[in-house]
């Protein structure tokens, strides 16, 4: 690697941990007990910047198995992410926004109803706080 490659890596991981971007150790956690839907969350990175990309199991309840869309909603009311559920899917890849509170809401597009909303805050460690 060269020193300028060297050099531009540098300045950019400042820049994100200046920036309050970067997340280390990212984690998941519904803020409600209990789920129709979602069974459970899990993150396998150890930092994140501007989204975490979370492992999501889907509980096979009669419920769950009628979800075709998981949409992220940030706590501002935007789309942050839409994800597409195949009929048998059990694990969903999520991507959620960083050190945020953000909504899944699961929904049937082919009947256009909303099966369950669950609101999850996102959390990771500031490096800069430690």
């Amino acid at each position: 690697m060269s020193w300028r490659q060297t050099l531009l890596i540098a300045i950019l991981a400042c820049i994100l941990v200046s920036s309050g971007c970067l997340s280390v150790d990212p984690s998941v956690n519904p803020t409600a007990s209990e789920s129709a839907v979602f069974e459970e969350f899990s993150v396998d990175e150890p930092w994140a910047s501007n989204h975490v990309w979370a492992n999501t199991t889907l509980k096979s309840t009669p419920a769950a198995s009628n979800v075709t869309t998981i949409s992220v909603i940030r706590e501002n009311g935007q789309v942050f992410s839409t994800h597409q559920v195949t009929s048998g899917q059990t694990n969903v890849l999520l991507a959620l926004p960083t050190n945020r509170n953000a909504t899944l809401v699961a929904s049937n597009s082919k009947n256009s109803t909303t099966i369950e909303k669950t609101n999850v805050s996102v959390i990771g460690i500031d490096p800069l706080s430690q």
